[in-house]
């Protein structure tokens, strides 16, 4: 007997009438991708911080505020800034062909891709290191029929695999 595949399409419909289907992104091809933005993330803070520790030297315990605000831009920042420049994709969606759109297949504007990064801080409890597990929004992608975590969900977004076409 044969076992059902899990279907990992979605279908979308044009105005125009023709149907459109997009390969959705499942939770391993988010996490590479999440990898990679990681590692760029924490390279970007590690040059920073250094940058930070020469500029301000015996004084640097001065800054932890100005330190945290830099944190939070870069941490908060980065998606939102890749999102809008590259059209959906972060520098780690773009290595593994990954595209953030609308769940009817449009691309995400502003307001989608705040929405969605602002809830990553949901996704990613409980907290239990700096980088948090994870494991709410893993969670939420395996039992939503369309892989979503609560960003999401909240932003109405899917993460596709984008097919690579050479002539």
């Amino acid at each position: 007997f044969e076992t059902p595949m899990i279907r990992t399409g979605l279908a979308v419909d044009s105005p125009e009438g023709a149907t459109f289907r997009y390969e959705l992104a499942s939770l391993t091809d988010r996490a590479k991708a999440y990898g990679m933005d990681l590692l760029i993330r924490i390279g970007v803070m590690v040059v920073l911080a250094i940058l930070f520790l020469v500029t301000l030297g015996p004084a640097m315990m001065a800054g932890v505020g100005l330190w945290m605000i830099i944190y939070f831009v870069v941490e908060w920042g980065y998606y939102l800034f890749f999102e809008m420049l590259w059209n959906g994709q972060s520098p780690g969606k773009r290595i593994f062909n990954l595209r953030v759109v609308r769940v009817g297949g449009e691309p995400i504007g502003f307001y989608e891709s705040v929405l969605r990064n602002l809830l990553r801080a949901a996704d990613a409890m409980p907290p239990l290191s700096i980088v948090g597990t994870y494991a709410s929004g893993a969670l939420a992608m395996v039992v939503t029929k369309r892989f979503q975590r609560f960003g999401d969900l909240a932003a109405n977004t899917v993460v596709i695999l984008e097919r690579r076409t050479w002539y």
